[in-house]
C-alpha cells in the first residue's frame, strides 16, 4: 500500500481535490436557488455526503489509473493535441459555450432564480451567473457586442455621450492595427456576437493550456506526466479567475 501511494501520489491528490471541488460546485449551485448552505458549504456532514465524494474520488481515480494503464491512449492525445484543441474549440464555438454571467441581467428584470430549470433556460448550463463579474457582463462583454452596430470601428459613440477609443483601453473588436495582435478577437469579425463569445472563451483555455503543456515539459525535462498536471493547474487557476 505505501509503494502505491508513493507511485501515484499526484492521482490520488488530483482525484481528491477533483472530488471535493465538485461537490463544492454542485452546492453552490443549490446555494444560488435556494439560498440555502449544505453539505460542505454549511460544514455539515453526513454519511451520504461523504459517499458521494468518495464515489467521485474513486471515478476519477480509475479514469487516471486507466490512462496509465494504457499509456497509448495518452500517447495519441499527446501525439494529436493540437489536432484535439482545435477541435474543442470548433465544437465549443458552434454551440455557443461560454462562461460569461450576462444571466445575471435576469434578475436585474426585476426576477430570481428559484430552481434549477430556471437557470437552464437562460442558458446555464453549469454553475451560477456571479453578480461580483461586473466587468464582464457589464462591461466588456457588452462593449464587444455593441462593436456589431458600429461597423467595428476603431472609435464608437454607442458607449457614452462622447467618442470613445475602443481599441487601446477597453481592446474591443476593432479594424485597428492593435487587433491584429488580439486574435482571440478574431471571431467578433465572422462569426456573429454569441459565437464569437464562445470563441473568446474557450480558445484563451485551450491555448493556454497548451502552451503551459510545452512550457511545463521544459521545465521537467520532458516528463509528460507532471507537465500535463503542471498545464492543467495553470490552466485551472486562470480558468477561475476568468470565470468566477
Amino acid at each position: 500500500m505505501p509503494k502505491f501511494i508513493k507511485k501515484y501520489d499526484v492521482y490520488i491528490i488530483v482525484s481528491l481535490f477533483l472530488s471535493i471541488y465538485a461537490t463544492f460546485f454542485v452546492e453552490m449551485r443549490r446555494f444560488y436557488v435556494t439560498k440555502q448552505h449544505t453539505g460542505l458549504l454549511n460544514d455539515t456532514f453526513s454519511v451520504g455526503l461523504v459517499l458521494k465524494i468518495l464515489l467521485l474520488f474513486v471515478v476519477i481515480l480509475a479514469i487516471l489509473l486507466l490512462m496509465d494503464r494504457f499509456k497509448i491512449i495518452f500517447q495519441y492525445i499527446d501525439k494529436y493535441r493540437y489536432i484535439i484543441g482545435l477541435a474543442i474549440i470548433i465544437i465549443v464555438t458552434l454551440l455557443e459555450i461560454s462562461g460569461s454571467s450576462m444571466s445575471v441581467l435576469y434578475t436585474f428584470l426585476e426576477h430570481d432564480y428559484t430552481n434549477d430549470s430556471e437557470l437552464m433556460s437562460q442558458g446555464v448550463l453549469l454553475g451560477t451567473p456571479r453578480n461580483i463579474r461586473t466587468d464582464e457582463y457589464a462591461v466588456f462583454t457588452p462593449m464587444n457586442f455593441s462593436q456589431e452596430y458600429n461597423d467595428y470601428g476603431a472609435t464608437s459613440d454607442i458607449l457614452r455621450g462622447a467618442v470613445t477609443d475602443v481599441t487601446t483601453v477597453y481592446a474591443n473588436p476593432a479594424f485597428a492595427v492593435a487587433t491584429i495582435f488580439r486574435p482571440f478577437l478574431w471571431g467578433y469579425f465572422f462569426l456573429g456576437n454569441a459565437k464569437a463569445l464562445a470563441f473568446f472563451w474557450i480558445s484563451r483555455m485551450v491555448v493556454l493550456f497548451l502552451v503551459s503543456y510545452e512550457f511545463g515539459k521544459l521545465l521537467t525535462n520532458r516528463n509528460k506526466l507532471l507537465a500535463v498536471s503542471y498545464a492543467g493547474l495553470i490552466t485551472f487557476s486562470q480558468t477561475i479567475q476568468w470565470w468566477y
